[in-house]
């Protein structure tokens, strides 16, 4: 039953073998572990670990600023169902000395004609997503710490719990992404130093579902090997990283290879690159995403995508700047190009490419407060531009042939030219 339902059911049936031996060889350990220790104390250390779990999280939040705050992430148009796009909106309140953060989801659209919904556990697991993005990394994540998180849901809400016979076909992701990019963002209004940039969402043409006929094989194949990047996003104190893939993963989800790709199915890749200036500029920037170009090797493909973030990209927090938005054109085989939307099925014939670009991660604080040093290192790695350098950041790079990178910043230049340019920003503040 379950092969016929999933549209690669002999991947999946291998995934649903593993998942079984896992369980097994989990069952054999706690069994052992049991007779070794006995089941009162492997009880009771359960008890204690959850009990520790919410100390550590109640201590962490005793120590934020108290505070509500509201954050809206609006997911991209997509007609004819959304054709204004949807707000999701996150309100939060942090109750300190209560020891209990609130993220409350009920002030947000009814259910939609489509399969957008959340439901239950992907809208909880979501926003509590967002709030331990947001707090000490070590905190453990159990039923201990949950317990000082409550999230509010109203039954029919896109971003709540569903209403019979409501679709949630992609809850795990789309409307999930815009609920943890809004929840972490909502923190950074709190004060400076808390929160997270929006990470770069939307499975565009670099996690499209690809499916046509494999002549090597003599019968259809269907692809969904992700290579899918996104730009992850900047928080106070790091920069965004690759691989970030979307928010509701985090870089949990695996990548694929595009060698193993080409070699399991008849689809030839082009490219496969960093975007150059593709993260959102910030005192600590957001990640660039990832373009992919490829087409079928033999005969027709058909490629069916949804790339949300090419409306309403990551943005950035604290002054940061958004990141790019993601993209998708195709290319016939006389090298025209056709701009395509977010969500599209389109079929591609021999000699004809696709090329997506993933969206960046949002950029957190002030891009002229970024260390001229680091910037000069982003430029050497290709994670910035030159040109981006001196526009964005107000770091002026100088040729030196005998350095091991050939650039230097230009300490003096660099200073004049962040001074005029935070001179020319406080005369525009007061002018408004």
């Amino acid at each position: 039953m379950c092969k016929r339902r999933i549209r690669v059911p002999e991947q999946w049936y291998g995934d649903h073998l593993a998942c079984i031996g896992s369980a097994r060889i989990g069952e054999r350990r706690l069994i052992e572990l049991t007779k070794r220790y006995g089941a009162e104390t492997i009880k009771a250390f359960i008890n204690e670990w959850f009990a520790y779990s919410e100390r550590r999280m109640v201590d962490a939040i005793r120590r934020l600023p108290a505070g509500r705050m509201s954050s809206t992430s609006v997911y991209d148009p997509m007609p004819p169902v959304l054709p204004e796009g949807l707000p999701i909106r996150v309100d939060i309140e942090v109750q300190p000395d209560a020891g209990r953060i609130i993220v409350d989801l009920r002030h947000n659209a009814d259910n939609v004609d489509c399969g957008l919904n959340e439901s239950l556990a992907c809208a909880t697991s979501n926003a509590m997503c967002g709030v331990f993005n947001c707090m000490e990394p070590d905190i453990p994540h159990n039923a201990g710490s949950f317990a000082r998180i409550d999230v509010l849901l109203r039954e029919g809400c896109v971003a709540g719990v569903p209403r019979f016979p409501t679709s949630c076909s992609v809850a795990t992701t789309n409307i999930g992404d815009r609920i943890v990019n809004a929840t972490q963002s909502a923190f950074s209004l709190l004060q400076p130093g808390i929160g997270a940039a929006e990470g770069a969402m939307g499975f565009g043409a670099a996690g499209a579902v690809i499916s046509g006929h494999d002549r090597r094989r003599n019968g259809p194949y269907v692809n969904q090997e992700w290579m899918v990047a996104n730009g992850g996003p900047a928080t106070d104190s790091t920069d965004g990283w690759l691989n970030f893939g979307i928010p509701v993963a985090a870089g949990m989800l695996y990548r694929g290879s595009v060698e193993v790709d080409e070699s399991k199915f008849p689809i030839l890749f082009e490219s496969l690159r960093v975007i150059e200036g593709g993260g959102g500029a910030g005192r600590r920037r957001g990640s660039p995403g990832v373009e992919v170009a490829y087409g079928p090797r033999f005969d027709p493909m058909t490629l069916v995508m949804s790339c949300d973030g090419q409306v309403n990209p990551a943005r950035g927090a604290q002054g940061g700047l958004s990141g790019p938005p993601a993209s998708t054109r195709l290319r016939r085989a006389d090298g025209s190009e056709e701009v395509l939307p977010g969500a599209v099925q389109c079929a591609l014939s021999p000699g004809e490419v696709i090329i997506g670009r993933d969206g960046g991660g949002g950029g957190y604080g002030d891009p002229l407060e970024r260390e001229p040093e680091r910037v000069l290192r982003d430029v050497a790695e290709r994670w910035e531009s030159r040109a981006r350098a001196r526009e964005i950041y107000g770091v002026v790079l100088a040729d030196a042939p005998d350095d091991e990178v050939g650039l230097v910043v230009d300490a003096m230049a660099t200073f004049d030219l962040r001074a005029a340019r935070r001179k020319r920003r406080a005369a525009g503040t007061s002018q408004a």
